[in-house]
């Protein structure tokens, strides 16, 4: 049986209204303009049976048909003409769910959803309500899938060559039933020390890393990263929130863990605890990755070399020293031979 309705579980970062923006924009759920504009919109899902949303959340069976319907307000005091589309949404580097510009051609979840129409007109004031139907291809991979419907104003000169692409949309996000699974992998780990300029002080160790989404899943993880030396010595412990990775998704990783003793090698370990948004009985596997480095201060290395190099040099000058001086005292002591042979031929 085909349903409809919002994910069973969602993180905070889904419960907001994806803003998706090319030009500097202030707030989530309106296009704010500056000071000398008056152009200024919001976009929402049509609230439904279940209340107020803050995104689209659908579960569906392959070849399930759903129909719904996006909110434009323009509140500003000038009529508006804004494009609509839909397009598949990606991971940025930042961990961040963006979605493909405006022209691009979407081939997952944006490709499902038709709309009436390119293009919206609205009054000042106005509200409209948009229709559209989302389609799930009879052979939809199982899984998350994810993109939003976006409003876009172009404005700008385009005889100066700039225009300004000031988009705002509303996530959609699709989990086809069938085989899911939510998995996370860690690769390219690795640990650089970063010592502090005074010796023997306490530095840095840089983790990096990356983060990849092994199932069809959306997926999170909290995740601990741990330094220390051999027999644990100095052990340092950072704890953080992986960004939601879309299914197949990767993000590089960078941390930064502070205040670590230069202890000659350091171990660094990546500890996940992966679990599925919006799909509450999948779980996932923990995850355990390892990786070492040196640990070295090299001031602290160069003062140690100072501490135990001049001594040294003082002794072997001052044994230089002594040893001639004793040559010099055995050369005027000693007769010389020459003098002897001279004595002898007179």
């Amino acid at each position: 049986m085909t349903t409809a309705h919002p994910p069973r579980r969602a993180t905070a970062a889904a419960a907001v209204l994806a803003l998706l923006v090319l030009a500097v924009l202030g707030g989530w759920a309106t296009a704010r303009p500056a000071a000398a504009e008056t152009v200024q919109w919001s976009v929402g899902p049509r609230t439904g049976d279940a209340g107020a949303r803050a995104n689209y959340g659908f579960v569906l069976d392959p070849g399930a048909v759903v129909q719904d319907a996006l909110v434009v307000t323009n509140q500003g005091q000038t009529p508006l003409t804004l494009g609509l589309y839909a397009a598949d949404g990606f991971t940025t580097d930042t961990g961040q769910l963006d979605v493909l510009p405006t022209g691009a051609a979407s081939t997952d979840l944006g490709s499902w959803i038709a709309l009436p129409a390119s293009s919206v007109q609205l009054a000042p004031g106005e509200r409209v309500e948009v229709p559209f139907t989302l389609t799930v291809p009879a052979d939809a991979a199982a899984g998350d899938h994810s993109g939003a419907i976006v409003t876009s104003l172009v404005s700008g000169s385009g005889t100066a060559g700039v225009s300004l692409d000031r988009r705002l949309g509303v996530r959609v996000h699709t989990l086809v039933s069938g085989d899911l699974t939510a998995g996370m992998q860690v690769g390219g780990l690795a640990v650089d020390y970063r010592p502090a300029a005074v010796p023997f002080a306490a530095g840095s160790a840089v983790v990096t890393f990356t983060l990849t989404n092994t199932g069809n899943t959306r997926v999170a993880a909290d995740q601990v990263v741990r330094v220390s030396g051999p027999f644990g010595l100095g052990t340092r412990t950072l704890t953080a929130t992986t960004p939601e990775l879309l299914a197949g998704a990767s993000v590089p990783v960078s941390l930064t863990v502070p205040d670590v003793p230069p202890v000659g090698r350091l171990t660094a370990e990546v500890a996940l605890a992966p679990a599925a948004v919006g799909a509450s009985d999948v779980t996932a596997d923990p995850v355990l990755t390892s990786a070492a480095g040196p640990a070295l201060s090299w001031t602290t290395l160069a003062l140690l070399a100072a501490v135990v190099l001049v001594p040294l040099l003082v002794a072997l000058r001052r044994r230089r020293r002594r040893l001639q001086q004793d040559l010099d005292a055995f050369l005027r002591t000693t007769p010389d031979p020459t003098d002897d042979a001279v004595e002898a031929s007179r």
